[in-house]
């Protein structure tokens, strides 16, 4: 009877470290750094990485052209244990008055992302194409 408890409590304090493990990572994931400098930044709050100027200008297009904010999509598209490179799409669909789509604008930045044990660091940020 003991073992069998004994075996039960391991198995759930197994269970409960795996799961916080993956749950770090999930929520340290290199999608979500981005998306959260990303949303500090739309924001007019301090960001975790210094953009460029032409990269500013770029994450600043809605603004500048009296736009609603992009949506953003990521996909990994280089990746080892220590570096990822996330390809970050940005669309802005326009409509007209009835509600029809009459323009889409979409461009790409691609940041690339080191790892220092569980954390995820923007290393740089380059525009691959521009917001048109």
């Amino acid at each position: 009877m003991v073992r069998k408890k004994t075996i039960i409590l391991l198995a759930l304090l197994l269970a409960i470290l795996i799961g916080g493990i993956g749950g770090v990572y999930v929520f340290k994931s290199p999608e979500r750094v981005i998306e959260h400098d990303l949303s500090h930044f739309f924001k007019n709050e301090s960001t975790s990485y210094t953009y460029p100027d032409s990269v500013i200008h770029f994450l600043n297009y809605h603004t500048i052209n009296n736009l609603q904010r992009p949506s953003v999509t990521y996909k990994t598209i280089n990746s080892n244990s220590n570096s990822k490179e996330v390809l970050a799409s940005f669309e802005i669909i326009i409509y007209d008055d009835i509600n029809q789509i009459t323009d889409i604008k979409s461009g790409a930045l691609i940041f690339r992302m080191t790892r220092n044990n569980i954390t995820w660091k923007i290393e740089s940020v380059e525009i691959i194409r521009n917001m048109k």
